[in-house]
């Protein structure tokens, strides 16, 4: 009896050093494939920043590519911070990031309807409508319809575009709500961490909600 309890318990230490042998890869699986993730989502912004930015050149938008450096200055001020706050492999440092990169996504979404809107109207002669509606002289029926109706198409088009760009300056605004309270983080010894993540529960849902 006194012999077997020796071995019983040098059996559950073996298979409790096992244990946790296995958790430890299990998480470093884990954290090697957040941040692989995080580095492909990073490298499609930057390509779908590239393109946004060379469609609103074309067009020579100022007002959309206004919009597009804020957002560049916001990513760099919250990128180094976050970068003095974390180790680049932290889980809390993916978490923020996967956060941000998804209101950055949507916000560059909203540019490129706002830049498909403004293209469209681009391609009708404004000033050629507002003086055939306001002459009120048409040839047809049909001529009248046609025209109102893109000339209507025009106005809510630039309807859109307002509301798409008001939509990204709210985004704008929460990314500096973001900014501020990260930088209030405190970054002493264990306590960055668990605070790290409590701000990470109530900014990044907060942000979310205006993505």
């Amino acid at each position: 009896m006194f012999y077997i309890l020796p071995v019983l318990l040098g059996l559950i230490i073996y298979f409790i050093y096992i244990a946790v042998i296995l958790i430890l890869k299990v998480i470093k699986i884990i954290k090697s494939t957040l941040i692989k993730a995080t580095q492909k989502n990073i490298n499609k912004l930057k390509q779908k920043t590239k393109n946004i930015s060379l469609k609103l050149q074309l067009i020579n938008n100022k007002e959309g590519l206004g919009q597009l450096k804020k957002l560049q200055d916001r990513k760099e001020k919250i990128n180094d911070i976050l970068s003095n706050r974390f180790n680049s492999n932290e889980v809390t440092y993916i978490k923020y990031m996967d956060v941000l990169d998804e209101n950055y996504s949507c916000f560059l979404d909203n540019l490129e309807k706002y830049w498909l809107a403004i293209k469209c109207n681009n391609t009708i002669d404004n000033e050629f409508f507002v003086k055939r509606i306001q002459a009120g002289k048409w040839h047809s029926k049909q001529e009248e319809k046609t025209l109102t109706q893109r000339y209507e198409l025009l106005n809510n088009n630039y309807i859109i575009a307002n509301k798409l760009l008001f939509e990204n300056e709210k985004v704008l605004l929460k990314l500096d709500v973001f900014l501020a309270e990260i930088i209030s983080i405190n970054s002493d010894g264990a306590n960055k961490v668990k605070l790290a993540k409590q701000n990470l529960l109530n900014i990044s849902k907060r942000i979310n909600k205006f993505a």
